[in-house]
């Protein structure tokens, strides 16, 4: 009997619907108003109105230490005046997008408490990056940033034998997670995100940004946009201090086609070059750390790691920024 490929696995998963996360109608509702330029506040906060719970959680982060307001909001209509419609959004698809899954297996796997940092810092970078480019496109590149590795999260919980077979690869040839991934699989965990991602109905702009955030050049629909994810996901990933192990440690920045795309327009116009990427990884990893901590306070990561050894983190472990 000729064996079924993991892709076709994941295929029949998400058209079966087998016990599929079911992401809040709201989280969708708010993805998809806030894609819409002439989305309103009042059409948004209607949206978030309709769970009082969900509503509350966003209230309570907006008036955290993490946004610094002089004083305390008390309705979502206003959280949304001051910090914009975009920023509530981040804060919705943090507090349900991740939870969506049943993250507490009580065994060996994915390293949910790195994945999350990895995932808040790569967002932070993306803004950062996006406001620098002056795409006047930072929201969508946080939320792009937050979720561009959704596949994990997926494979982590229907296919956890496999993905632990490629961390082990990974770990013992020293290879990064996704070179595992494609050999074992001949897919990974991007194209399964992006599945998911369509079963949700996400804009197609975030689908395609999910399909090809390792390989920007071949993005059809976002292609400056997934650069840019692109390039926050590997400067968090050589951080040290928010990889996950997806790309190898030896890696070089300037091999990468995010680089290559963004090269000339992070110099051209806004002035950035390599000697800035120091600064601007510690900055924005420094606030994805406070924007984790309030997540935290909040109940949101739980019982984030499983029990056992961590595996997430491979040869990309406390890796230098190569240029």
């Amino acid at each position: 009997m000729p064996q079924v490929s993991l892709e076709a696995r994941v295929r029949q998963v998400l058209s079966e619907g087998m016990d599929l996360p079911t992401l809040p109608q709201v989280a969708v509702s708010v993805l998809q108003g806030t894609s819409n330029d002439g989305a309103s506040v009042r059409e948004v906060a209607g949206y978030l109105m309709v769970d009082p719970p969900l509503a509350a959680r966003v209230l309570r982060v907006v008036n955290s230490n993490v946004y610094e307001l002089r004083d305390k909001v008390g309705s979502i209509s206003q959280a949304m005046m001051v910090l914009g419609l975009e920023r509530i959004r981040d804060i919705v698809l943090s507090l349900t997008v991740i939870p969506a899954f049943d993250l507490d297996h009580g065994r060996i796997g994915l390293d949910r408490e790195m994945f999350w940092r990895h995932s808040t810092a790569t967002a932070f970078l993306a803004r950062t990056l996006s406001c620098a480019l002056g795409l006047r496109r930072e929201g969508e590149a946080f939320a792009a940033g937050l979720l561009h590795d959704l596949g994990y999260l997926f494979l982590d919980h229907y296919f956890h034998r496999e993905l632990a077979r490629a961390y082990e690869k990974a770990m013992v040839d020293r290879v990064s997670l996704l070179t595992a991934e494609q050999v074992l699989f001949g897919t990974d965990h991007a194209a399964a995100g992006g599945l998911l991602a369509s079963t949700w109905q996400f804009p197609g702009g975030m689908v395609d940004v999910l399909i090809h955030h390792h390989r920007p050049d071949r993005a059809r629909v976002e292609k400056r946009l997934c650069a840019i994810v692109s390039l926050a996901d590997l400067l968090a990933e050589l951080s040290g201090k928010a990889g996950i192990g997806e790309i190898s440690g030896s890696a070089r920045l300037e091999d990468q086609p995010a680089w290559q795309m963004l090269r000339k327009p992070l110099s051209e116009i806004a002035h950035i070059g390599p000697d800035q990427f120091e600064r601007i990884v510690a900055d924005s990893i420094r606030s994805a750390t406070e924007f984790f901590s309030v997540m935290g306070s909040d109940g949101l990561p739980g019982k984030l790691s499983a029990s056992g050894p961590r595996l997430a983190r491979s040869a990309a472990d406390s890796t230098d920024i190569h240029v």
